[in-house]
């Protein structure tokens, strides 16, 4: 019996552990308050958001498209995500560092005539830095001030075989002890 449960024990870990599979990864994005600003945007609203994806971006990358899961970002006027932006009306490209950390980037989104965000930290392209809102005439950028970025990786949850296993070894035990009622007292000395 002790190798039955042992074994019982051994299934279920091997269940529960961790997939081989990389979890989904979610970089966030805080841009800097605009510099320039038409109403209803003001030097105070900004561009921020996220990407996800299915796998961290890799060490080094060199201004490469990516394409996200899912993503939203919002300027406080409009708001653009997956639900509203076809993935052909948006790009994402990234360069990364030896960690994989975002340090450029260039971020377009179209969602009719005259709105969508652009920002970019390129220095090959438009500026060495710039967000910017725009809807339909009314606009807010910032051309000097890069935002910032940072990863965070989804916790691992256990699989559905995880749980399985966890209940039939619970109905295991209970099934043992009700046929044999000393299985719960191994290593006592009955009396």
């Amino acid at each position: 019996m002790i190798k039955a449960f042992g074994f019982g024990i051994v299934l279920v870990a091997a269940f529960c552990a961790p997939g081989a599979t990389a979890d989904p990864i979610t970089y966030y994005y805080t841009g800097q308050d605009f510099t320039q600003a038409n109403s209803p945007y003001t030097t105070s609203d900004s561009i921020s958001g996220h990407v996800t994806m299915n796998d961290p971006l890799g060490d080094n990358l060199t201004l490469s498209s990516v394409a996200p899961t899912d993503f939203s970002f919002s300027d406080g006027i409009l708001t653009f995500d997956t639900a509203n932006v076809p993935l052909q009306d948006a790009s994402f490209a990234f360069t990364t560092d030896g960690t994989g950390m975002i340090t450029n980037w260039e971020i377009f989104m179209e969602y009719g005539p005259g709105e969508g965000f652009m920002f970019t930290n390129d220095p090959g392209n438009i500026s060495s830095a710039e967000d910017y809102a725009s809807n339909t005439r009314e606009r807010g950028e910032n051309t000097s001030l890069p935002g910032t970025w940072t990863a965070v990786e989804a916790a691992p949850e256990p699989s559905p075989a995880c749980f399985t296993s966890i209940g039939l070894l619970a109905l295991v035990i209970r099934a043992r002890k009700r046929t044999f009622p000393g299985a719960g007292q191994i290593g006592r000395a009955h009396v």
